[in-house]
């Protein structure tokens, strides 16, 4: 629909192609059996296209759409005369990668399915972090003692003289000169020796648990989205 402005007044020309067209004068020759499209309407789909629900059909009411996905999304109860369509409800579709260049080892082969809708994450998909000591305690590991060696030990002592001459005074302030001396004692350091000798191995039990977090819900994966019906076509 186009708008512009004439003479004051706003026209409006309309594309004949948002008219009301019949199924049959929109069908091209380039649909092909077994392609699947997006469907938005609220009624069912256009003549020769089925929704992609995993319904079971019999091969013979649908021979061409049978030719071009055989058994591949499954059978009915009975396999030889029944076929399944793809079954796409609550699903996105992705390309095959057979040489798993961009998912590997998932989307391998034709109509693999994989995925999930939510996810718990598992200890190695945990980050590195790291807990508070919570409520941990050590146990007693029993009385024990330790024997000591002392071997002995002695202090030398040593002295040292200061001597000189000179005049010394006496009780009646009479003076006379003589030899003054000075002895000066010293000891000198000794280590005792002592060691400790061990009295075997022992351990402690340690009970309780450190703090915990988290509490291990299940969270989404789904992007944000909306919903359509997947449609596949018959064929002719």
């Amino acid at each position: 629909m186009f708008a512009e402005k004439q003479n004051g007044a706003i026209s409006r020309r309309v594309s004949s192609l948002n008219g009301p067209i019949s199924v049959t004068a929109r069908r091209s020759s380039t649909i092909f059996a077994g392609e699947i499209r997006l469907f938005a309407g609220l009624s069912s789909p256009p003549f020769n296209w089925l929704i992609c629900d995993g319904s079971v059909l019999a091969r013979a009411n649908y021979p061409e759409l049978f030719n071009v996905i055989g058994t591949h999304y499954g059978t009915g109860n009975e396999g030889e005369i029944h076929f399944r369509l793809p079954d796409l409800r609550g699903r996105v579709a992705i390309g095959v990668d057979r040489e798993g260049a961009r998912i590997a080892n998932a989307a391998k082969q034709l109509g693999s399915v994989g995925g999930q809708a939510t996810h718990i994450l598992t200890v190695a998909q945990l980050p590195s972090h790291d807990h508070d000591r919570g409520h941990l305690s050590a146990g007693h590991a029993g009385d024990h003692i330790h024997g000591i060696h002392d071997p002995g030990h002695n202090h030398h002592i040593t002295h040292s003289l200061i001597a000189g001459y000179g005049p010394k005074t006496g009780p009646y302030g009479v003076t006379r000169d003589q030899w003054l001396k000075h002895v000066q004692p010293h000891t000198e350091l000794s280590h005792t020796g002592i060691t400790i000798h061990s009295s075997g191995g022992h351990g402690h039990e340690i009970t309780g648990r450190t703090g915990t977090t988290g509490g291990g819900q299940q969270f989404s994966l789904l992007q944000p989205f909306q919903t359509f019906n997947y449609i596949i076509y018959a064929g002719n």
